[in-house]
């Protein structure tokens, strides 16, 4: 496994030389600065299997960095892993949104970081056997394929909206400090997936699931949702400033993002979206729900309305 460590810091970078030869990885190359690594990377005749990211360097921050890296081809599905000391919700949130695909706060315990790679170890052989099968299979694949930007009245922010389930979880898990009475996760799931992605060029149907990624981004953006594809039809928005949104505003936005939606690129087809909202809000549940709970239970909610419609 080649993993790329990038931190400003010598000693850092010294420390991670250290206990990653400890455990065995030995393939590693070391960048002080964002520059740094990118020329690294272009020479490189293969890509990193992991990276180590540190997000407060001088001249290009670890989320900069992450956001040009997610526009090189071959680094579209690269685990990076944002080592940092930066531990608030806003730094966490943005590199999310950049392409993270893990996060840990600074300091932390080696066996945590030593589980974090092995877990990006799994993530490349699974993403490898998939990439393997027929083209049609990654349009389903849980994995971030590509940064767009999308252009809003607060300005132009990142499209998260291919940000896989693992980095989901962990961008709870990180900000759990922030949980009690202000965490959501809303699901939509496109009903009529299967039928759409037969019926629609692939070039439609790319264009149908990235205006759908747009239209929830600007619907959530007000109460600082992260939007995800999860594959299979599957999106997610969770937040941290659910507090004080009544249910039935939630599902409206899901609502009113479907039908821009199919205005931009259905309609004109014949087609339209069949879709399912399922949510949770944690100030209706009890103090001890973990985060990752809290997105199975979404699921589980939006297939119990499906299975209770006749």
């Amino acid at each position: 496994m080649r993993i790329l460590v990038v931190d400003d810091d010598i000693v850092v970078l010294e420390v991670l030389e250290i206990f990653l030869n400890s455990i065995r990885y030995e393939n590693l190359e070391f960048a002080r600065s964002g520059f740094e690594a990118m020329a690294l990377i272009a020479k490189s005749s293969e890509p990193f299997d992991c990276i180590l990211l540190d997000i407060n360097m001088p001249e290009m921050t670890g989320t900069q960095f992450l956001s040009s890296l997610r526009q090189i081809k071959t680094y579209e599905h690269v685990p990076v892993i944002i080592l940092t000391a930066l531990g608030d919700r806003d730094h966490i949130m943005e590199a999310f949104r950049a392409g993270a695909w893990d996060y840990i706060v600074k300091p932390f315990e080696k066996f945590e970081l030593e589980a974090r790679i092995l877990n990006a170890g799994l993530q490349n052989i699974e993403l490898k056997r998939l990439l393997k099968g027929p083209v049609e299979k990654l349009r389903t694949l849980e994995t971030r394929t590509r940064t767009q930007r999308i252009t809003a009245s607060q300005g132009t922010i990142l499209d998260p909206a291919m940000i896989t389930k693992g980095p989901l979880a962990g961008s709870a898990a990180t900000i759990v400090n922030e949980i009690p009475k202000r965490l959501g996760v809303v699901t939509m799931m496109i009903d009529n997936f299967a039928d759409l992605s037969c019926k629609l060029s692939a070039d439609q149907f790319d264009r149908y699931l990235l205006e759908l990624a747009k239209q929830l981004t600007l619907e959530f953006l007000g109460i600082q949702g992260i939007i995800t594809y999860q594959g299979e039809g599957v999106f997610m928005v969770l937040s941290f400033a659910f507090s004080g949104i009544g249910d039935d505003a939630l599902k409206l936005a899901a609502d009113r993002a479907v039908k821009a939606t199919d205005a931009a690129v259905l309609n004109d087809l014949g087609f339209g979206t069949d879709f399912l909202v399922g949510q949770v809000l944690s100030r209706d549940l009890p103090k001890n729900v973990e985060p990752v709970d809290m997105i199975e239970m979404a699921r589980s909610h939006l297939f119990g309305e499906n299975d209770s419609q006749p």
